[in-house]
């Protein structure tokens, strides 16, 4: 579009006033420019990227990529925040977006029911501000007047999971309502005023979310792989700390609330409604792969990788099997239904992780020598993935009491035969023998081979093999 020298090839669509291409304006920008194909990738420029067939790819992991699995870098995992924060300037806005009054009147009234559940009073509109630059970076600072900050009530909930291409994915939700927009929420819900006597939210210091938020950003990278295997789920919440026996002897004293961050294993969690309400507000707004820029809305991302210790804290449910605690790479099965449509990436059923950060210096006989191993092993870790899942799947279910199976189990639980499983494992191992040349590099060949034969026992080969 931008070399043809036709100008009204510049507008692909209707007129839409919202676009500042399509207000007319894009005609003189484009004659004023004098583009150059050469001038675009300028050669001299270092931070200029340049695509060529020989360039070697970014993610050096990509090299072991084919149709049967992947590898990823366990280290790495996306914080990402997805927000929906209600004020009095853009509430009538929000409301609008639906297709008529009844709608916009249930949605005012499930926001009103999920915000009466679990929910929280911050000291100010600045401390989501606060909360989302730890998470994601983001800094999203709006001038408010000192006599404009109402009274902010909050709803947060921390999700793992891992997405439809192998991700893994940390996720801050939150619904969050100043005081005077909930005035606002309760006309457009018709809700009588007495709902309003029984509005009593605990307050939550800053500094107590903050270190909460901390203590979340703080886990290993074992924590967050093996909470994203179970989809794990947590709750923010302002509770009594757990009680000792001199806290019983003195039961009669009151007990200041503080915050937690609690797992959240209810099937009829305000935080499950929540998040679906934040995320139906957000899939609303999103035009393909655009992220909406409403200003009811709060979304960013950001990848995490340096700075994450491997190891820390271990917990009963955080440990992998007992005779793998020494493993750094770790081979999960997960299907996704309805993938279709779905990122590259997604067709994959196998993903091996990499957990103890040596991603620099893998080589096809490394890998191929731990998918050996877990060939020939009678157990294998399965997940769900994110994706189009329906809920009345018992697959769906968050906080999966079970990550680990034997072979035997997997038809129940993964839905896949034994026997398939191990085609999968073989076909990716296949794919990735090293061809043979002239001149092999046996140094190389023979280092490959000692690491197979130190993960697989030479009695278990078979004769195929």
């Amino acid at each position: 579009m931008l070399t043809s020298n036709i100008m009204t090839d510049a507008m692909t669509s209707v007129i839409d006033p919202d676009n500042y291409s399509h207000r007319g304006e894009v005609y003189p920008w484009m004659e004023a420019q004098n583009f150059d194909p050469e001038e675009i990738a300028d050669t001299n420029d270092p931070d200029a990227v340049l695509a060529t067939g020989d360039d070697e790819p970014i993610d050096s992991l990509t090299q072991f990529t084919s149709p049967h699995g992947l590898v990823r870098d366990a280290r790495v995992i996306e914080s990402r925040l997805r927000g929906l924060y209600i004020t009095r300037d853009n509430v009538d806005t929000l409301l609008q977006g639906f297709e008529n009054p009844n709608r916009a009147m249930r949605f005012a009234r499930s926001i009103l029911a999920t915000l009466n559940r679990r929910y929280i009073e911050l000291e100010n509109e600045e401390v989501l501000n606060e909360i989302e630059d730890k998470w994601t970076g983001n800094v999203n600072h709006r001038p408010s007047l000192p006599e404009q900050r109402p009274r902010i009530y909050a709803q947060f909930r921390v999700s793992y999971y891992i997405d439809h291409t192998w991700e893994q994915v940390r996720e801050l939700t939150y619904l969050a309502a100043s005081e005077d927009a909930r005035e606002v929420l309760i006309e457009r819900a018709q809700f009588r005023i007495g709902k309003r006597s029984r509005f009593d939210p605990p307050k939550c210091p800053t500094h107590d979310i903050l270190h909460t938020i901390d203590e979340c950003l703080g886990k290993s990278v074992r924590q967050g792989f093996v909470a994203a295997l179970a989809r794990r789920t947590y709750m923010m919440d302002m509770m009594k700390p757990r009680s000792t026996l001199y806290e019983i002897e003195r039961s009669c004293e009151q007990t200041d609330l503080v915050m937690t961050l609690e797992l959240d294993r209810d099937k009829k969690s305000p935080g499950v409604s929540m998040r679906d309400l934040v995320h139906a507000v957000y899939e609303m707004h999103r035009i393909g792969k655009r992220e909406p820029n409403e200003a009811f809305l709060r979304v960013s991302a950001r990848f995490d990788c340096e700075g994450r210790p491997l190891w820390r804290g271990w917990s009963a449910r955080d440990k992998v099997r007992k005779w793998e605690v020494h493993l750094g790479k770790i081979l999960v099965f997960g299907d996704i239904l309805n993938a279709r449509n779905l990122a590259r990436g997604s067709e994959q059923k196998l993903c091996l992780y990499i957990l103890d950060g040596q991603t620099q210096i893998l080589r096809p006989f490394s890998i191929i020598g731990k998918l050996f191993y877990f060939l020939f092993l009678d157990h294998i870790y399965g997940t769900v993935r994110k994706g189009k899942v329906y809920k009345t799947s018992r697959m769906w279910s968050d906080n999966r009491t079970k990550c680990y199976f034997e072979i035997k189990e997997v038809q129940e639980h993964l839905k896949i035969s034994k026997e398939s499983i191990k085609a999968h494992i073989f076909d990716w191992i296949k794919t990735l023998s090293p061809p043979v040349v002239e001149s092999p590099n046996y140094e190389v060949a023979a280092r490959g081979l000692r690491e197979i034969l130190q993960v697989v026992k030479p009695t278990s080969l078979s004769e195929d093999l």
